[in-house]
């Protein structure tokens, strides 16, 4: 499920969850149900690994930068940092590509997910390292949902228990070079 389809599959019924790159935030909260967070993620910069003049976000200010739309990485980037130039497409991968065409200088999203576009690109792309938000990840569910949202933080605090959690990370994430993370207590986040 594309990021601008999650509300709208979750609402119409043709999922009855969603586990992605899914950030708990008010806004969602309006349109949907979490269960979370089963991870926290911090939003950061892919740049070029030849640029060697961006250091830190703040080196990228005045330039172009990709986000995709209607994920929360574009209103932060607008509140943060305001003389980023915005770009906007439908999907990272086509972030990934203008960046690797030279068409802007980074894409922003979460540290997760650029880390992933940097070990597919070695010799091209690095991930900034100076997250600047928390991305709590959450369980999307059905509005007003309690009993399924209970249910998936009953079962996602026994994995973390039984130690499932961290070989999971250690598996996937854990060898992309992110800072080790400490294993999130799960709560529902549900509105009647």
């Amino acid at each position: 499920v594309e990021t601008q389809g999650r509300e709208y599959r979750i609402a119409s019924g043709q999922v009855d969850l969603v586990v992605a790159s899914y950030t708990i935030n008010p806004d969602r909260l309006q349109r949907v149900s979490f269960a979370g967070p089963y991870y926290v993620a911090g939003q950061d910069f892919l740049v070029r690994k030849d640029d060697a003049a961006a250091a830190r976000p703040e080196d990228l200010g005045g330039s172009r930068v990709c986000v995709v739309r209607e994920s929360t990485s574009a209103a932060r980037i607008h509140q943060k940092f305001p003389t980023m130039q915005v770009e906007e497409r439908g999907k990272y991968s086509e972030c990934v590509d203008e960046l690797l065409k030279n068409n802007v200088r980074a894409v922003s999203t979460d540290d997760t997910i650029l880390a992933g576009f940097a070990a597919k690109h070695p010799g091209e792309l690095r991930v900034l390292g100076s997250p600047f938000s928390d991305e709590p990840y959450g369980v999307g569910l059905s509005h007003g949902d309690a009993a399924l949202a209970r249910a998936v933080c009953q079962a996602l605090d026994k994995h973390v228990a039984n130690g499932d959690w961290q070989r999971a990370y250690d598996a996937t994430l854990g060898s992309l070079g992110l800072l080790p993370p400490r294993p999130p207590k799960c709560t529902t986040h549900v509105a009647n």
